[in-house]
Formats: structure tokens, sequence, C-alpha cells
């Protein structure tokens, strides 16, 4: 799964929730393509450094992530 998502991020959106749940996996995929933010497991919405990542890429997904992201300044 990882080559998969390190190739297409996207291909994030067709693997088992154990694979959306593991934070490598969604860190590579974000890496490859910022959409696979749309297929993560929602843990990762409190995620800072995913997050991070994501709003560095595409900064209109803030208002899927958590309160407490939204209102960080440092994201």
């Amino acid at each position: 799964m990882l080559a998969s998502v390190k190739k297409d991020g996207a291909s994030l959106r067709f693997a088992w929730q154990k694979y959306k749940s593991d934070p490598e996996i969604v860190s590579a995929a974000i890496q490859s393509n910022h959409e696979a933010f749309l297929y993560i497991d929602e843990i990762f919405m409190d995620h800072d450094e995913i997050v991070l990542m994501v709003m560095q890429k595409e900064g209109l997904w803030l208002y899927q992530v958590s309160e407490r992201l939204r209102d960080d300044e440092n994201i």
C-alpha cells in the first residue's frame, strides 16, 4: 500500500480502513497528492503534523480539521 500511495496519494480512497489510519501511509499519501486528505481517518483531523502538511498544499480544507487546529495560528 505504501508504494501505491507514494505514486498516487488519491489511491488511498480504495484502501482498507487500517491503511487510512496508519500515520506513515497517510503522510506518504498526502505528500504525493493532497487530495488524499479526503480519504484519511478522522483521527488525523486533529493531528498537527498531518493537518499542517495539508494546509501548506491546500488551505481551503481548513474547514475539515478540528476546531482546535482551526484556531491554531501555526496552522
